[in-house]
Formats: structure tokens, sequence, C-alpha cells
């Protein structure tokens, strides 16, 4: 059985305010991470769904999720529902080849509730990783695009304090 693995975030962080070393925005999680494993065919791990191009046609998904981004032009949106006042948002996109040294560069971006400010950006190859901290309530999404195609594994988590 093919087994997709995804990294989750660790407590380990380097807070950057302006432009990261990367060139990304926002804040930049440390390399050192826990791997978890899925299988393609198991209920937890859900598909992307097409067409997903802009935040128009973004879809409130749940997470991980397996998908694909199909080269340089294209940009997936998923919705990331805030509950509740004062939450955290962390993402990561992993290529399915479950290892970040090599691959195609992957970017992840989080966006405001109008889904045009970034709040939150990382630019590397074969993974990215993203916090938010204390954010209002409603919907921010997500966009994933890649330097070519890729298949890769989302996955993001709110929590509240």
């Amino acid at each position: 059985m093919f087994r997709l693995a995804f990294l989750s975030l660790v407590l380990a962080t380097m807070v950057v305010s302006a432009a990261c070393d990367d060139g990304g925005f926002g804040e930049l999680v440390d390399a050192a991470t826990d791997v978890q494993s899925f299988a393609l065919d198991e209920p937890s791990v859900r598909q992307e769904r097409e067409p997903n191009d802009d935040v128009a046609t973004a879809e409130a998904v749940g997470y991980p999720l397996a998908a694909r981004v199909g080269g340089s032009s294209d940009r997936d949106h998923y919705i990331v529902r805030v509950e509740q006042d004062g939450s955290n948002v962390e993402a990561s996109a992993l290529r399915a080849a479950g290892h970040c040294s090599t691959g195609a560069t992957l970017e992840l971006a989080l966006l405001g509730p109008d889904g045009t400010t970034l709040l939150a950006y990382q630019r590397r190859a074969g993974c990215a990783r993203l916090r938010a901290h204390d954010l209002a309530a409603g919907d921010y999404f997500l966009r994933v695009s890649g330097s070519r195609a890729e298949a890769y594994t989302l996955d993001a988590t709110v929590t509240s304090l």
C-alpha cells in the first residue's frame, strides 16, 4: 500500500515580522518536524476538488488533503474557517514524495478574509509551512502553487487559546 507522508508542525519557530530569509512573509516554522503517514485510501485523507483556482471557487475542506498543482500557472485555493477570535492557524504543504529537500518549489500562502491580503507565506523546495496568530473569526484562504506540476498533501489546523 502506497503511503503518503506529511509533516505535522512543531512548536519550535522562528518569528519573522517582515521578510523571511527565503523571501516569504509571516512566521517560518523550524525544519524539525514529526512525520505521520496516511494511506491515500484512508477516510482521513480527502481529495482535492476542482475547480479551485481562485477564492471564488475555494472550498472548505477537511485536512489532511491530497492534491495536485498543475504547474507554475496553477493555484489551488482552500477555505480555513476560524470560529473564534484570537485563534491561530498552522498549515503545511508537502510534496507527495514525502521529503522537502528536492522536487518542485511549493508556495503556501494564508490570505485574509478579503482573499487578497497576504498574512503569511513560505516558498521552499518540496514543502512549505506557515503559522498565523491571533486571527479574528472568519473565513481565511490557503493558496498553494508550485514551480511545476506536483502532487502534495495539505494539512491545516486552527487552534484557540
